[in-house]
């Protein structure tokens, strides 16, 4: 049976000479994983190629690229890790989406559970400078106290540039900043 799984993924395989890869070019799941049937189930096939070449996958262990090519099912680009092991390679490889695509992260309004706009984030930043306690601001604005406190620092909201704000005594900048005099 593993001879006739092998001959089905190899079938499915372009080498590429030049970097070593070997492309499952068949089925795939959309983020550029080979799917194929092997021993009754449907897996992706860079699990499969090491299922079939390497042996028993343990439990809770991922199949990761050296290569960082998804279709690829060459058994030497492959190696076991969990899951902080995978996070650790793509952090040290600069793939994750915040380092690869920077405009890809939604900030601030555009994330679809914000309750404050850039525009209240800023108001909150300047109250605060006249002495508002973070009690009165997550009453007033509708949010919890621990919002407002990673708000102040810097934990969220932290792409509102604080160079604009005006110093507390800036009366007329408070109000051009959407706060109150």
């Amino acid at each position: 049976m593993a001879d006739s799984a092998m001959t089905r993924l190899m079938l499915r395989v372009e080498r590429i000479p030049i970097c070593g890869c070997w492309i499952f070019a068949f089925a795939d799941d959309g983020r550029g994983y080979g799917r194929i049937w092997i021993h009754g189930c449907v897996m992706r096939a860079h699990r499969a190629s090491w299922l079939l070449h390497r042996g028993a996958i343990p439990q809770g262990a991922d199949v990761l690229h050296h290569c960082d090519v998804p279709a690829c099912v060459n058994p030497d680009h492959l190696f076991l890790g969990d899951k902080t092991a995978n996070m650790r390679d793509m952090a040290r490889k600069h793939r994750q989406v915040f380092q690869a695509h920077p405009e890809k992260i939604k900030r601030g309004e555009a994330c679809f559970h914000a309750k404050l706009s850039e525009n209240a984030v800023r108001e909150i930043i300047v109250r605060t400078r006249y002495g508002h306690t973070g009690a009165d601001l997550a009453r007033d604005f509708g949010v919890s106290q621990s919002t407002i406190s990673a708000i102040l620092h810097g934990r969220i909201w932290r792409h509102i540039s604080r160079t604009f704000l005006p110093a507390a005594n800036d009366d007329a900048a408070i109000v051009a900043a959407g706060g109150q005099s």
